[in-house]
């Protein structure tokens, strides 16, 4: 389902070892190295723009994402970006973006072809602004990136949760599975005494 697929992205930035004991999967890592303007020059594409629609694919999720200003790359009207985040898939620095707003992308391309984030290369859209130098409007003649889609899971859902619900959502799964934690460590040390008692010679239970 696709908001678990956002909720593991809010998982990401507020509790990653939550979602690496979860998920299986280690956390991020980005080297001290990476600046915004490093990760810029790195850059296969980058644009600021909204992301419109979200389809679950078989290795993650493609977002539709309408481009308003380019900065790197020769980019369409409108392209597909790709996060490592769906069903039993979970990219430890995959990202999602949420819908009905402004939002930068700094992407690079994987090895299908597929432009892509990571948590590494996050700004904001007056981050890439300062940065990124004087945008272009996208280009209607540009061919739009590989997505890679052999196998889509399913059809195209409107995104427009908003960040803060994401976060909210993210937050309270996170707490849900510490209590869950909590409760069961609890619950084997309560078993453990039992066992322990359990074990005691039955005359000494009379003195």
């Amino acid at each position: 389902m696709l908001w678990r697929a956002r909720v593991l992205a809010a998982l990401a930035f507020a509790m990653p070892m939550t979602l690496a004991a979860t998920a299986h999967a280690g956390t991020c890592t980005c080297g001290d190295e990476v600046s915004p303007e490093r990760a810029l020059h790195d850059a296969d594409a980058a644009l600021v723009g909204e992301v419109l629609s979200d389809r679950l694919v078989a290795d993650g999720t493609l977002q539709r994402v309408r481009v308003d200003e380019v900065y790197v790359g020769d980019l369409p009207p409108r392209i597909e970006v790709y996060a490592r985040i769906g069903q039993g898939v979970v990219g430890p620095c995959a990202v999602l973006f949420s819908g009905g707003q402004q939002v930068a992308m700094i992407l690079r391309a994987d090895p299908l072809g597929r432009l892509t984030q990571d948590a590494c290369s996050m700004v904001s859209v007056d981050q890439l602004r300062r940065i990124g130098g004087t945008a272009r409007p996208p280009d209607p003649t540009a061919v739009s990136p590989p997505t890679g889609d052999p196998a889509p899971v399913g059809g195209e859902l409107p995104a427009r949760m908003p960040a803060w619900q994401v976060g909210v959502i993210g937050l309270v799964v996170a707490l849900l599975l510490i209590a869950g934690s909590v409760a069961l460590t609890a619950r084997r040390d309560r078993r453990a005494a039992a066992e322990a008692g359990s074990g005691v010679p039955p005359e000494a239970d009379g003195g």
